[in-house]
């Protein structure tokens, strides 16, 4: 009942959203990716829920943050739980997708109150949710979302409510994926059981911060596989999911008697045995998974607690090959259905390591060098330590439970079943084992856990019927609570082979690599090293492969670099998100990883244009100018003279920009030299211009000479300004009548900086061009506001936002030259207005940067208007505007 939903779709970045945003969680994550933006524009709500252990996680949890500022954007974040990583199923995912729509609607209600003669419809922001390498399809994930709409508004209108769902809009930065959503929306938006429920125009917007991304085809990068293993009494069942599509792979037969004895062989000792691997993968993968396996970079594998007995680390797929998780990153996930819900997951920065307990048995050297080893690691990075040697078990039981720890690693003896208490956990002195029991007591779960602990890995007390958690071995334990990283050696390790493991796994978690990585590089050094004993295959990893220690970041961006479109398409990704990035990310996390990209591209297979193009584009992002210039200055002189003409474009805005800056500053000594680059940009837009005239280029001429005015006026030559003005003007006017000429629209920016230059001329006394558009005036900023308009509902960019503001704006200065006494700026209502308006879209949209050239301009007007008493209460009343504005703004 009632108009159906409208759909959008946004190839661009969330950050402008106007409605909340519709997001994912999964299972025993921490915040990442768009979650962790959201948290940072809304005053870290979603941490602190997380911290408490109330965040969704799973697919029937839902929960509402809203922006606790009126009006800003993001406007807020509906946040649904996945489940584990990879386990979303269409029909769990539609139903997640709906309780979070759900979820909003009773919010709205509870804010808005209900209004029977009104039929509020909300707007929606969404993610592809549950799509991506570890998910559903982009198509699959199109088909819940509207599915999950058109659900919700039935929902809604059988309970009488006049709320409804009437607009999604879905952004997606990644082009490829975007289109392929449109093109789903097509073809399903007609289909029965969306035709009268939904509407869709069938256009892509063009939104800030879309990118087009690296080409995984032409990358090499063979991705990730998920398997999903479960055993029944006929054997075991795979599936396979990879980021295209599922494979419901045939159930392999029961192959316990024959594996059985095998696996028993293999891990009753530290000998590697090549043979034996090979035979266990031969009877335990199915077919037509063989070669497939050998292939992927990531193989996840979610096992139920039968699967996890299975030693699937030893696994061999050829003779003369290296293991194969030795050459692939091998992560598994414990499909368990006894975890405690909602548990907090620790946050600070403590440790807590054990090397060795006084357990009665044999005293364990190997385990406290491994445990110093950890330490060592972990001292270098700031945590705060609490490390054990020959513990006692009143030692250990007081340090776990008087304090939380974010990370733990235990190495020393473990039973398992012990013959005479039964007890299984890491042995603590006679008779006493810290168990499942006692971790299960914790009331705040630690993020990572690694247990060293001889057979704590070993799985086959969970593959029996659960009798209570006391049959629960400790690494299970960690897992079920909520741990989002455990590894525990499924049997008895060499000792060195494993200060090896630790030592380098620590130091590549600590550099920033992923787990899965982390792990394949320490399963590898210990293979390498220590190639006759069987411990790179012991440690069972559980947890997602993209898991990072926090903090921490990668130096490895580079690492796989093949093809210039590779570091093209990575700096496109980069640059579009340094717009929406606080200072502090730009100057830390992007300036570095750009700084890993250039170092990459001096490599002779990386000389080309397109590459030093979008480098030059990443550094002025960043705010280096001088750096930019360089490049782009390079990029003319690649061989393959592939050099765009925006890229000419971009430069002679940044050699004017760059020349302006030199010629303001009080070193004289610099003046040439920005004399110099000013010249060369007039010579850049000149030859441009006379290639092809362009609205663009025509602006570019125009700001040069606005620049030229500003350094005129800071070297004190007054005199000389009013030339500068004049030719600032008419290039502003060719550009918007250019613009008009050719598409019947005027552009609303060259057009409204245009009237800006027409104020200041007519304040200097001359004001024949002024006195001679005053008739056109209204129609003009109207047709320039539509323009904006018309602009701003295909790309939602921040200046089309703006611009029904800025015309009101030059409206109020023209009054004040034109005889429109109570129209004028110099009104305190209308003053008030103004601030008001512009603090309404500037707290919700625009970059730092973007809001800042709001205010240049305001700035630049002050600066050019003469003195004297007509000027003077302007000057006055833009100062104030500039006050207001920047009360109003809050920066990151």
């Amino acid at each position: 009942p009632g108009a159906p939903a409208s759909i959008e779709v946004v190839h661009g970045s969330l950050a402008s959203a106007e409605s909340p945003i519709l997001i994912g969680a999964y299972a025993n994550d921490g915040l990442r990716g768009s979650a962790s933006f959201l948290d940072g524009h809304l005053a870290g709500s979603m941490s602190r829920t997380l911290k408490l252990g109330r965040y969704p996680a799973h697919t029937d949890d839902a929960m509402v943050f809203l922006n606790p500022t009126p009006d800003a954007r993001p406007a807020g974040a509906i946040v649904v739980g996945l489940g584990p990583v990879g386990e979303i199923r269409p029909g769990q995912l539609t139903q997640a997708l709906s309780n979070g729509l759900l979820e909003y609607v009773r919010s709205e209600e509870q804010r808005q109150g209900v209004d029977n003669s009104a039929a509020p419809r909300l707007s929606v922001c969404a993610l592809l949710v549950g799509t991506g390498f570890t998910g559903l399809t982009v198509e699959v994930g199109v088909r819940c979302l509207l599915s999950a709409v058109t659900r919700s508004n039935e929902a809604l209108n059988s309970t009488g409510t006049p709320f409804r769902i009437g607009r999604l809009i879905v952004y997606e930065e990644v082009q490829d994926r975007a289109i392929a959503a449109v093109q789903a929306l097509r073809e399903m938006a007609a289909d029965a059981p969306f035709a009268d429920s939904i509407h869709f125009d069938g256009r892509l917007r063009s939104g800030a911060g879309g990118y087009c991304a690296r080409s995984v085809a032409s990358g090499g990068q063979a991705g990730t596989y998920r398997v999903t293993i479960s055993e029944d009494r006929r054997g075991l069942r795979f599936t396979i999911i990879t980021d295209r599509a599922r494979n419901e792979v045939a159930a392999e037969p029961n192959q316990r008697q024959a594996v059985d004895g095998l696996i028993a062989s293999i891990t009753s000792a530290t000998q590697d045995q090549p043979g034996l691997s090979r035979a266990l993968f031969e009877l335990m993968v199915p077919n037509g998974m063989k070669e497939a396996v050998a292939e992927v970079r990531t193989l996840m594998m979610s096992v139920d607690a039968a699967a996890a007995t299975y030693p699937w680390e030893l696994m061999r797929d050829e003779d003369q090959n290296d293991p194969l998780a030795t050459r692939i990153e091998l992560v598994r996930q414990l499909a368990s259905t006894y975890g405690r819900g909602k548990v907090p997951t620790v946050t600070g920065d403590r440790v807590f390591i054990v090397g060795d307990t006084q357990s009665g048995l044999m005293e364990l050297p190997g385990a406290q060098a491994e445990a110093r080893t950890v330490a060592k690691a972990f001292a270098g990075h700031q945590y705060v330590l609490k490390d054990l040697y020959r513990a006692t078990a009143q030692q250990v039981f007081e340090a776990l439970f008087f304090d939380r720890y974010r990370f733990m690693h235990l190495a020393g003896h473990g039973v398992v079943r012990d013959k005479d208490s039964g007890l299984t956990g890491m042995v603590l002195g006679p008779k006493t084992c810290l168990t499942a029991a006692q971790v299960g007591k914790l009331r705040h779960v630690p993020e990572f856990v690694f247990i060293n602990c001889c057979h704590l890995g070993d799985m086959q007390a969970d593959a029996q019927p659960r009798w209570g958690e006391l049959a629960a071995n400790l690494a299970t334990q960690f897992i079920e609570m909520g741990c989002k990283a455990v590894i525990a050696a499924g049997w008895a390790v060499d000792d060195h082979a494993a200060e090896t493991f630790a030592q380098a796994f620590y130091t590549a978690m600590l550099d920033g690599k992923r787990f899965g990585h982390a792990l394949l590089l320490a399963r590898n050094e210990t293979y390498r090293r220590y190639p006759h004993n069987n411990t790179w295959g012991a440690y069972q990893a559980y947890g997602d492969e993209r898991y990072q220690f926090p903090g921490a970041s990668a130096d490895d961006v580079t690492a796989d670099y093949v093809h210039p479109s590779h570091l093209v398409a990575d700096l496109e990704m980069l640059g579009s998100r340094l717009r929406q990035a606080t200072t502090s990310e730009q100057q830390g996390y992007y300036r570095k990883q750009i700084e890993a990209i250039e170092n990459a591209a001096r490599s002779p297979d990386f000389q080309c244009a397109s590459v030093r193009e979008k480098l030059a584009s990443a550094w002025a992002e960043l705010g280096d100018i001088e750096r930019a210039i360089g490049h782009y200055r390079a990029a003319l002189v690649m061989e393959d003279a592939q050099v765009s003409l925006q890229a000419l474009e971009q430069l002679a805005k940044l050699e004017a920009r760059h020349g302006a800056s030199l010629l303001a500053a009080r070193e004289e000594e610099n003046h040439p030299a920005g004399a110099d680059f000013m010249d060369q940009a007039l010579t850049r837009l000149k030859l441009l211009i006379d290639i092809g005239v362009t609205a663009e280029r025509l602006s570019l001429l125009a700001s040069l000479c606005k620049r030229r005015a500003q350094t005129i006026l800071v070297g004190g030559k007054r005199t000389k300004i009013e030339q500068s003005l004049v030719e600032m003007r008419d290039a502003y006017w060719r550009a918007s009548e250019h613009a008009h000429q050719r598409t019947g629209e005027w552009d609303y920016d060259p057009l409204f900086k245009a009237l800006d230059g027409n104020v200041l001329l007519a304040a200097r006394g001359r004001r024949d061009d002024f006195d001679a558009r005053v008739g056109q005036l209204a129609g003009l900023l109207q047709a320039g506001t539509e323009n904006a308009r018309r602009r701003f509902a295909k790309n939602r960019d921040f200046f089309p936002a703006l611009a029904s503001i800025e015309a009101n704006r030059i409206d109020a200065l023209w009054a004040c030259y034109d005889g429109r006494t109570q129209a004028a700026i110099v009104q305190p209502a209308v003053l008030g207005a103004l601030v008001t308006a512009y603090r309404d879209v500037l707290k919700r949209q625009g970059s730092d940067r973007e809001q800042d050239s709001v205010v240049d301009q305001l700035q630049f007007l002050i600066d050019m208007l003469p003195a004297g008493d007509e000027s003077d209460p302007v000057k006055g009343a833009l100062t104030s505007l500039i006050e207001g504005i920047r009360t109003g703004l809050v920066r990151s």
